[in-house]
C-alpha cells in the first residue's frame, strides 16, 4: 500500500542516513532504522570499519534496484542480476557486522550463499511475489517444466557454494557442510512443496524421495508450530 514516490523518498533519505548523515526521521518507522543504524555506529568506526558500511550501502542499493522487479518488465537475466546482487549484498553486510572485516575466502563464500538464500526465498515467496506483481526467477515463468529446471540448479548451487565453506578444521568443516546442506535441502524442498500448484506431480514426488520425512508431514508439523507460536507470543 506504499505508492512508488513514498518508497523512493525514504530511499533517498535512508541512503543519506546510511553514508552518515544526521537526517530527520519521517516517522516513528524511520526512526527505529535510524536508530538501528546508530547502534552499528557505536559498535564499528566509520573510519576504522569503512567495508561495514560500505556493505550495508551494497544492500540499499540492492533493495533500491530490486524496486525494478515489480514496476518493470524486466528479462529473465536482468531479473537474475538483481537477485544475485542483492542476495550477495545482504550475507555480506551479515558476516562484515559480525566479524568486522573479510579475507577473500570469506567474501567468496559469503557471496554465494547470500546468493542461494535469496533465490530459496524467491521460490518460497512465489505466490506473494506474484500478487504483488513481483517478478523473479520463478514466477517468470509460464511452464513449470522451466521452473522445476531452475530449482534443481539451484541445488546445484548449493552444493558448489558449500565447497568453500571458510574453515581450516577439516573435521568441523566436514560437519557444517553437511548441516547447511541439510539445511538447505529442507529449505528448498518445503519451499517447492509450499508452490506444488506451480509444479508438476512428478517434481513433488522427486522432492519427497530426497526426505526422510514426507514434505507432507513436515508441512503439518509446520502448522501446528506455527499455532503454538501464536499461542506463546505475548
Amino acid at each position: 500500500r506504499v505508492s512508488l514516490i513514498e518508497k523512493q523518498a525514504f530511499v533517498l533519505r535512508f541512503r543519506k542516513r546510511l553514508e552518515g548523515y544526521k537526517i530527520h526521521p519521517f516517522n516513528f518507522h524511520e526512526q527505529d532504522i535510524f536508530d538501528m543504524v546508530g547502534m552499528i555506529e557505536k559498535n564499528f568506526s566509520r573510519t576504522d570499519h569503512q567495508e561495514v558500511f560500505e556493505s550495508l550501502l551494497l544492500i540499499h542499493e540492492g533493495q533500491c534496484m530490486s524496486l525494478k522487479q515489480q514496476y518493470e518488465i524486466l528479462t529473465e537475466k536482468q531479473i537474475l542480476k538483481l537477485s544475485f546482487e542483492k542476495g550477495a549484498a545482504s550475507v555480506v553486510a551479515d558476516a562484515y557486522l559480525v566479524l568486522g572485516e573479510l579475507n577473500e575466502e570469506e567474501l567468496r563464500f559469503y557471496t554465494g550463499y547470500g546468493i542461494a538464500l535469496q533465490l530459496a526465498d524467491d521460490l518460497q515467496d512465489m505466490s506473494e511475489d506474484l500478487m504483488n506483481n513481483h517478478h523473479t526467477l520463478y514466477n517468470c515463468h509460464t511452464g513449470s517444466e522451466k521452473r522445476w529446471l531452475d530449482t534443481k540448479k539451484l541445488m546445484c548451487l548449493c552444493d558448489e557454494i558449500l565447497t568453500y565453506v571458510p574453515m581450516e578444521d577439516t573435521v568441523l568443516k566436514r560437519q557444517m557442510i553437511r548441516l547447511l546442506r541439510n539445511s538447505l535441502q529442507l529449505l528448498i524442498c518445503d519451499a517447492i512443496y509450499e508452490q506444488r500448484t506451480f509444479f508438476s506431480k512428478d517434481a513433488i514426488q522427486r522432492v519427497n524421495q530426497m526426505q526422510s520425512v514426507r514434505l507432507e508431514h513436515h508441512w503439518k508439523l509446520k502448522q501446528i508450530s506455527q499455532k503454538w507460536m501464536k499461542i506463546l507470543k505475548p
